[in-house]
């Protein structure tokens, strides 16, 4: 009986054993993707599991269900539903998962809500290059400038570390030169565009 106890204290997933709480990202089960996981248990802290759900879709691989069970926790949650945090870390979730449908879909819910920032157009902008869309990727990035959000820095890493992993580099150098021309420079002491007159 001892040693029973003594060995639930030690499970992956974020318990209470006496005074010691577990709040680390929930690791993915690979026999159930129910959504209970992601569920707040009854004497969790509200802050903590929404934390904890929070670093769940940042910090952990997930498949494609399991980021929806976590997206119908939220869309559920009164006060997690109109939280743009939680929205972007759904998008990052999805474009981790190669979802680019769902990248999509999230990003024209923000943009009916809100101006979509620097943040969101980034996550767009990833997931066409993760699905080798480089021409769907340019074309966000001139949408994102057509709508008044400059780019940052994190904007052209992105499609640098494409150019670098598709050894593309004619399409590396143009570019680069259009960015040269471009009257957005990205700042990179804060990530922000800055128009360039």
């Amino acid at each position: 009986g001892r040693m029973l106890i003594a060995r639930s204290c030690f499970q992956p997933t974020p318990l209470n054993c006496g005074h010691v709480r577990y709040s680390h990202p929930i690791r993915r089960s690979s026999t159930s993707e129910s959504p209970t996981q992601y569920q707040k248990s009854p004497h969790e802290p509200f802050d903590e599991w929404k934390q904890r759900l929070y670093l769940t879709l940042y910090k952990s691989t997930l498949q494609r269900s399991e980021i929806q069970n976590i997206e119908s926790i939220i869309q559920s949650t009164p006060q997690l539903t109109r939280n743009y945090k939680f929205k972007a870390a759904l998008m990052d979730a999805y474009g981790k998962a190669n979802s680019r449908e769902d990248v999509h879909r999230l990003f024209s819910h923000v943009a009916q809500e809100i101006r979509p920032d620097a943040q969101f157009w980034d996550k767009l902008i990833l997931a066409d290059l993760r699905a080798n869309d480089l021409q769907g990727a340019q074309h966000r990035l001139d949408q994102m400038i057509a709508s008044g959000v400059a780019p940052g820095s994190f904007t052209y890493d992105h499609f640098l570390e494409h150019f670098k992993q598709t050894k593309n580099l004619d399409e590396a150098f143009r570019f680069l030169i259009q960015l040269n021309e471009s009257m957005y420079k990205p700042n990179k002491s804060n990530g922000k565009g800055e128009k360039n007159f």
